[in-house]
């Protein structure tokens, strides 16, 4: 893609989201249209991801429109957006490594440091964050391997995604059933124990804690609890 048609692009994403947020408003707010709503936020995230922005609501202020904008709006926003990455990127001259000390120190979200690290705000990678990480269960250096190892395998946050998704609460250590996976090209069905065995031999350092997150039979506490005492 060429340096128009990146420009062609950005300025028609936020000429669709700026028509997404005024049909809104003209509906009665969230409360009256979830779908439009999660389109809006989708769109939102992607613009601000292009300019290398996280989601934060500063940055989202940017992009927040009161009416139909016209061109010399939609231009200004794209200066202001550029700005904000040239800003952005000058102050966050540091590494995942210092980022994730500071992060830890001052408490901050997982959906503010995740993208930072260009990580990826997925069930499993979030649970690292605040289960693991926040709580000082294993070294930094450890969480973030972890993190990018995830990260760069879209095939195993697929699977892990999937065993989230089919993880029998209630019973969580019988083979009661068999999931259908993509494996390497290949499908196939295995059981959610087995998943998680498979996923763990390939490098995944935290899929029992996160399996256990996943169950109903034990509070968040006793959880912490556990997950704590494996330190």
């Amino acid at each position: 893609m060429n340096k128009y048609q990146h420009a062609t692009n950005i300025h028609a994403a936020l000429k669709k989201l700026a028509d997404f947020q005024n049909a809104l408003r003209e509906v009665g707010g969230p409360s009256e249209d979830g779908i439009l709503f999660e389109k809006i936020i989708d769109l939102e995230n992607e613009i601000l991801q292009n300019f290398g922005l996280p989601i934060d609501p500063d940055y989202l202020e940017i992009i927040q429109f009161k009416n139909i904008p016209n061109k010399s709006d939609i231009l200004f926003a794209i200066d202001s957006l550029k700005n904000s990455a040239t800003m952005y990127l000058l102050a966050n001259a540091k590494t995942d490594i210092q980022t994730l000390k500071d992060a830890i120190e001052n408490g901050e979200n997982a959906f503010k440091i995740l993208p930072e690290l260009k990580i990826l705000t997925h069930e499993y990678t979030i649970f690292v964050y605040n289960r693991i990480f926040l709580k000082k269960i294993d070294t930094i250096e450890n969480i973030l391997q972890d993190l990018r190892f995830v990260n760069d395998n879209p095939e195993i946050i697929g699977l892990i995604g999937i065993l989230g998704e089919n993880y029998l609460a209630e019973t969580p250590h019988y083979r009661t059933f068999e999931i259908n996976i993509e494996l390497n090209g290949e499908e196939m069905y295995i059981y959610p124990e087995d998943l998680i065995n498979l996923l763990k031999e390939k490098g995944v350092k935290y899929l029992d804690h996160y399996a256990l997150s996943l169950t109903n039979l034990l509070d968040d506490d006793i959880i912490d609890e556990i997950i704590s005492a494996s330190k």
